[in-house]
């Protein structure tokens, strides 16, 4: 489903900061820079300050682990804009095409360090059964190595995602090629969600 208010209907405003990206870019701008434009006092202001404190701010893990975090969420969800844009970004944060794949593939197998195997395992039970996890679960990867704070910082990778997920596929965002997803990498890695 396609809202045409969300595709068209931008204030005046956001419709010149949509161009000036056009320009800038050398594309159209992603569906979520869309969405998040169009009211932005509604949606987009809050969860673009919510994404760049959790994915850019002050953490354990690095840019790339928490990129990776949101790509692995979408992943558990089928989330293709969401696997495409963030798996780009934590491939490019962490020098690591292959690493990613791999964890998107089958993390129990993937060659990462075992606080990042219980943390993913954690993710995938808080997103695909929340009401299952227990203080053990949140034991299980404090003993592995990760602090509360880590624990909690990639609950909120999760979090904001398990929501993104919905709204890109509930509006039908478009799967742009891997080569367009690469350049998203980029500005995102440059820019974050600053907008």
């Amino acid at each position: 489903m396609r809202l045409q208010t969300v595709e068209r209907e931008h204030r005046l405003p956001q419709k010149v900061m949509l161009a000036v990206m056009r320009l800038i870019i050398g594309q159209r701008p992603p569906d979520i820079l869309r969405t998040m434009l169009y009211r932005p006092e509604f949606f987009g202001k809050a969860q673009a300050a919510w994404m760049q404190a959790v994915l850019r701010g002050p953490s354990e893990w690095s840019v790339g682990e928490r990129e990776l975090f949101a790509a692995f969420t979408s992943h558990l969800n089928q989330c293709r804009y969401c696997i495409g844009d963030h798996g780009a970004t934590s491939a490019q944060a962490l020098r690591n095409e292959p690493l990613v794949q791999a964890v998107l593939q089958d993390w129990r197998t993937a060659s990462v360090a075992p606080k990042t195997r219980a943390i993913l395992g954690f993710l995938e039970k808080l997103t695909r059964d929340p009401e299952s996890v227990t203080s053990q679960d949140v034991i299980h990867v404090r003993g592995a190595g990760a602090s509360e704070a880590a624990i909690e910082d990639a609950i909120h990778v999760c979090a904001i995602f398990n929501i993104l997920n919905r709204v890109a596929d509930a509006l039908g965002f478009e799967v742009p090629r891997p080569e367009v997803f690469a350049r998203h990498g980029q500005i995102l890695l440059k820019f974050g969600s600053r907008f």
